[in-house]
């Protein structure tokens, strides 16, 4: 099983990282709330996106080494993952580029 494989209502994407990418993930539909920690801040310092209809399009910026986390509603979640990744790594998934915290 992959990161992405579940698909059930009230799902939740762990705090994870991915250390050979900058990501940006562009909201399309659903309803969710993106988070991240930034390196020097403790858990009550994150910083969170709860995009609404008039955010499609609009992007969140998740940078390598940085802790992220969201969950899913009862509405299907659809956003794009666009990834650049670090001079000198090679390209993969987010999924095999996903580091538990």
């Amino acid at each position: 099983m992959t990161l992405f494989d579940r698909h059930e209502r009230g799902y939740e994407v762990k705090p994870h990282s991915h250390n050979d990418q900058h990501i940006e993930l562009m909201y399309l539909f659903g309803k969710t709330t993106f988070y991240r920690l930034p390196w020097w801040a403790r858990d009550e310092s994150k910083d969170s996106y709860t995009p609404k209809w008039y955010h499609v399009f609009r992007t969140f910026t998740v940078q390598p080494h940085l802790v992220h986390w969201f969950k899913v509603s009862n509405w299907p979640l659809v956003f794009i993952n666009f990834a650049t990744f670090i001079d000198g790594k090679e390209p993969t998934s987010a999924a095999i580029d996903f580091h538990n915290v």
